[in-house]
């Protein structure tokens, strides 16, 4: 074996490299130091940096051993060719230097390369090549946004906490088909709606609408722009809308003659060719219950709708019907069994616009998303619940379709429910739309019924006289255009319901819903039980109301914690504050509408938003009777001035029965009152 010999000396303060091949000598050095020393004729490398050794190799013995803080992080065996690198005991690189090859890995093989030994020659100068080829980029995930300008964009929009949040789904290509295109709804929503989901770039180029009504429409997508810009709630953009407008056509014909069927097949074939909607078609019935059935069986006969597939990329077809569905148990049956004959289950899609707001959705995160809320959503925390729809316009000169109506149909029986059974469900078994409508209905049937006398004990109807809204004078319902003098159809309601189940026996949800109220509100209340014992009972500013998590669905969409805090001082002084959450001012963008969110669904095919039949039917189950008992018992009408929260009887209705007691035998608060918002 070869003596060994001592490296050589550094040449130069500011020299970089110097190599003697004859002698095999290299030396390095980088800002006076000293950083390696090679003789590859004796095979002896070392390397120092900051006067520290990093390397010693004797070939003869295939032995490199390198050393930092005492670690070993290389070994080598040149007469076997072969190197071996571990960190962390994570291979990153193996060498064969007979061959001049070399690769690299991290987890799994990087690069390999070839060349022989002068390959092996170039490397050892070329150092970032030799071991550490440059990492691939990961693939990421362009996110769907809307192509503006910083410049164009609102403060809100820059806001940081939108940083982290995912994008949206874009829709399948499909043809969006609105029957009765020429009404208010399709101007006010659904066009404003379409609108807004291909300027978030949640709408492919394969998308189209086609309008179907009585009327002729001439210039139906020029209509359609007007409102747009009228009643879309973000600006409209040419470059948009004129996208937007290339798919926009009219299909004019009554409902029930066949010839208009067969328009509408013909121009949806021109929209597969032109658009590429590949069949798909959502038929959006935005018309009279009692034209649901004559168009159904109009888009099966021209065979617009068929069975649905299981197979993977098989075309669609849905059905989106508008609300009131029913006017009554019967009538609802009756439309399901006309449904049900040409669709399945599964394409029939029954909308409740409540369904689409924020804050209905997040009622289910907050409650399943967070540890600390569910174990307080029961009876053994919760005094009781309220909900409250509000308005302050009035029939808006709809009071022939009001007559018929009234609050309880048009309110109570759809949204109101649907709330209730969002705040009172068990968890869902999973985030499918059976799992979660199975629950609603479960909480549906577990509601006690309001029969006969109860009817008189358990809810308060009222009508609106004249009175001031917003500084206006303002003329009561029966002073409204098509309403009768002697009107009995009530503007408010307001009950007092139970649920029969373990969860929330004993605890009352107080329901309330009107028109001409001296706010427009919608949210759900939780009022938690008082305190067992007043500590601070004595303290300045102390009171007995109890914490209370409201959760605002319009306007101003959000939720807030009232709770008692200490006010700053040497004493002991307390006053109620809000630990407030605002969707636009969290999430720095502005809320979408409800029927952004329920149309996109649709065109998915994503149910979980959107009511089913037996749903549907076990709402009204529960309303009919209270009917029934209104009309037999002759329940009054109270009347109450317009800009007003309702008639006084109502107060009465949340106030706790005599001699009460709580679910743990307490005596139950001494005082309840409808909140103010």
């Amino acid at each position: 074996m070869e003596g060994r010999r001592e490296p050589a000396d550094t040449l130069g303060a500011a020299a970089r490299s110097v190599c003697t091949p004859a002698l095999g000598l290299h030396a390095r050095a980088r800002s006076a130091r000293p950083r390696s020393v090679c003789t590859p004729a004796l095979g002896l490398h070392a390397r120092a940096r900051s006067a520290r050794p990093r390397s010693v190799c004797t070939p003869a013995l295939g032995l490199h051993a390198r050393a930092r803080s005492a670690r070993p992080r290389s070994v080598c065996t040149p007469a076997l060719g072969l190197h071996a690198r571990a960190r962390s005991a994570r291979p990153r690189s193996v060498c064969t230097p007979a061959l001049g090859q070399h690769a690299r890995a991290a987890a799994s093989p990087r690069r390999r390369r070839d060349g022989g030994d002068g390959g092996a020659r170039r490397s050892a100068f070329r150092r970032r090549d030799r071991s550490y080829p440059t990492p691939r980029r990961r693939a990421s995930i362009v996110p769907v946004v809307a192509d503006r300008s910083s410049s164009t964009m609102t403060q809100a929009e820059k806001n940081p906490l939108r940083e982290g949040m995912p994008e949206e789904r874009t829709a399948s290509p499909a043809a969006l088909v609105i029957f009765g295109a020429s009404g208010d709804l399709t101007r006010r929503k659904l066009l404003p709606a379409v609108y807004n989901l291909a300027l978030s770039r949640l709408l492919t180029g394969g998308f189209a609408v086609v309008g179907v009504a009585r009327r002729p429409k001439p210039d139906f997508a020029q209509e359609m722009r007007e409102a747009v810009g009228k009643y879309s709630r973000r600006p409209l953009e040419e470059a948009s809308w004129s996208e937007l407008e290339k798919g926009i056509s009219y299909v004019q014909g009554s409902f029930d003659e066949p010839e208009t069927y067969a328009r509408l097949a013909a121009e949806l074939e021109r929209l597969d060719a032109e658009r590429g909607t590949r069949k798909n078609r959502v038929f959006y019935l935005a018309v009279a219950p009692d034209q649901f059935a004559p168009i159904v069986r109009g888009l099966r006969a021209a065979n617009l709708v068929a069975p649905p597939s299981h197979e993977k990329d098989a075309p669609f077809q849905h059905v989106v019907v508008e609300k009131p569905f029913g006017e009554d148990l019967e009538s609802a049956r009756a439309l399901n069994r006309d449904l049900l004959a040409h669709l399945a289950e599964s394409q029939i899609y029954r909308i409740d616009h409540y369904l689409g707001k924020e804050t209905v959705q997040n009622l289910l995160v907050l409650r399943f998303g967070n540890t600390i809320f569910e174990p307080l959503w029961s009876r053994q925390h919760v005094d009781h619940v309220q909900i409250t729809v509000a308005e302050e316009i009035g029939v808006e000169g709809r009071g022939k379709f009001y007559e018929k109506v009234g609050i309880t149909r048009d309110i109570v029986q759809n949204h109101a429910l649907q709330l209730l059974t969002l705040v009172a469900m068990e968890p869902p078994s999973s985030w499918d739309a059976d799992a979660v409508r199975d629950e609603k209905v479960k909480v549906l049937r577990t509601l006690r019924p309001i029969e006969g006398p109860d009817a008189l004990s358990s809810t308060v109807r009222g009508q609106y006289a004249a009175g001031i809204v917003r500084g206006e004078k303002v003329p009561g319902y029966t002073e409204e255009p098509d309403v009768a003098k002697d009107s009995m159809t009530e503007t408010y309601v307001a009950m007092k319901l139970h649920l029969d189940s373990w969860r929330w026996g004993g605890v009352p949800f107080y329901l309330r819903a009107g028109k001409r109220l001296a706010k427009r509100v919608a949210e759900v209340v939780l009022h938690f039980k008082p305190l067992p014992h007043g500590l601070f009972k004595g303290a300045p500013g102390a009171t007995e109301e109890p914490n209370a998590l409201v959760m605002r669905l319009q306007p101003d969409e959000g939720i807030s914690l009232r709770f008692a805090a200490k006010i700053p001082g040497s004493g002991i002084a307390i006053r109620g504050v809000t630990m407030d959450f605002r969707y636009g001012a969290a999430f720095g963008s502005s809320t979408p509408e409800a029927y952004e969110r329920l149309l996109l669904d649709a065109l998915r095919g994503d149910a979980t938003l959107f009511t089913r039949a037996d749903e549907v039917e076990a709402q009204w189950g529960f309303v009919d009777p209270i009917f029934e008992g209104w009309r037999t018992q002759n329940a009054p009408i109270a009347r109450y001035a317009a800009g007003t929260w309702g008639p006084p009887e109502a107060d009465a209705l949340v106030q706790p029965s005599e001699g009460a007691r709580g679910a743990c035998g307490e005596r139950t608060p001494p005082e309840r009152a409808w909140r103010r918002p």
